[in-house]
């Protein structure tokens, strides 16, 4: 399953700038590696960009457990008990715990970004 998203994203003008519109692409590459993404077509205008993507639910659903922690930690911090559980996997009470705090990363690193959530759209 897949939802096609678009936006429009003002960022300050940058007239001649190349080393901007390189680094604009960079970060969309990393939109990709991070989320449950694919990027159909992007135009970066001098003081805008246009994006098209999207969601790919059953590519986030392939990740493994370890894929979304890693996933995960690109942007924000782990928690104590994934760190817990990834230590010794059988400890009474961590797994359970660990395994929804995971399924809940995979879940907003699925659809964190049909919500346009500009921290991650928008380049200051």
């Amino acid at each position: 399953m897949a939802d096609f998203c678009s936006c429009k994203i003002r960022i300050p003008a940058i007239h001649g700038n190349n080393h901007r519109r390189e680094w604009i692409a960079e970060r969309i590459e990393w939109l990709v590696r991070t989320f449950a993404i694919d990027v159909m077509s992007y135009a970066i205008m001098s003081n805008h960009y246009h994006i098209v993507f999207r969601v790919d639910v059953d590519k986030a659903k392939a990740w493994s457990e370890a894929n979304v922690i890693r996933r995960w930690k690109r942007i924000y911090n782990g928690a104590p008990v994934v760190e817990q559980y990834l230590k010794n996997q059988q400890a009474e009470g961590i797994a359970e715990v660990a395994q929804d705090v995971i399924e809940e990363w995979r879940e907003r690193l699925t659809h964190h970004l049909e919500k346009l959530d500009r921290k991650f759209l928008f380049f200051s």
